[in-house]
């Protein structure tokens, strides 16, 4: 049976940070409700592939796939989109944590409320402490129909380069995706604004990700970016 969501990591040499993602996610009481977990992971060694074999091999709900063919940020985000069997697709940071308990209320609103497109708040943490509890301070939930795209814009458009923060359906994924926008590392922003036309998207504001800070992928290329 399909599953409703998804929840797909992009890994990259991040072993230690990856099964702190993983155990959050499914020790959260919502795991095994209607969610899978899929892992595609473009690591030049082979430390993310044993720890899945030798930690996750009899753990049901997990697909993981070795993704040598996608060296960028963004093929790798494509094709953890692509191994998913789920309605949804959740991005999710590899080095993130899920909010505790956040998972069985987010698949009870997506069953209730069957948005297009989710923007999930995150909270931001370092050393193991809360450091911000709220990152995007608006009231919600809220919903944007499909023709009300420049106050979407304007709530979120800053907010959008945090991957982790995206929920979409894989089908308008598939649909409004451009390989030629591989490389920018915002290839994500892409699809969720042209999805968005035509589309409703909903808002989230009880914080969904704990966000680990300093580690985003796209730093070190912050001025040529």
């Amino acid at each position: 049976m399909r599953p409703l969501l998804s929840i797909v990591v992009p890994s990259n040499n991040r072993t230690e940070l990856l099964e702190e993602a993983i155990n959050s996610i499914i020790s959260d009481p919502g795991w095994g409700l209607d969610c899978e977990l899929c892992i595609s992971d473009n690591s030049k060694s082979d430390e993310t592939g044993m720890l899945i074999q030798t930690t996750y091999a009899s753990a049901s709900g997990i697909i993981y796939r070795r993704t040598l063919d996608a060296p960028s940020l963004d093929e790798n985000v494509n094709m953890a989109v692509s191994i998913a069997n789920g309605e949804y697709v959740w991005i999710f940071g590899d080095d993130d944590l899920i909010s505790p308990g956040f998972l069985r209320y987010f698949i009870n609103y997506l069953r209730t409320h069957a948005p297009d497109i989710i923007v999930l708040n995150s909270r931001s943490f370092q050393d193991g402490e809360i450091v911000e509890d709220c990152r995007l301070v608006l009231d919600g939930p809220k919903r944007y129909d499909a023709d009300n795209n420049n106050p979407f814009l304007a709530d979120f458009g800053g907010y959008l380069t945090y991957v982790g923060g995206i929920a979409i359906r894989k089908v308008l994924w598939q649909r409004y995706f451009r390989p030629q926008m591989f490389g920018t590392f915002f290839a994500h922003i892409d699809v969720v604004c042209r999805a968005k036309q035509g589309h409703v998207a909903h808002y989230l504001s009880r914080p969904g990700i704990d966000m680990r800070l300093h580690f985003q992928t796209w730093t070190s290329k912050h001025f040529e970016i």
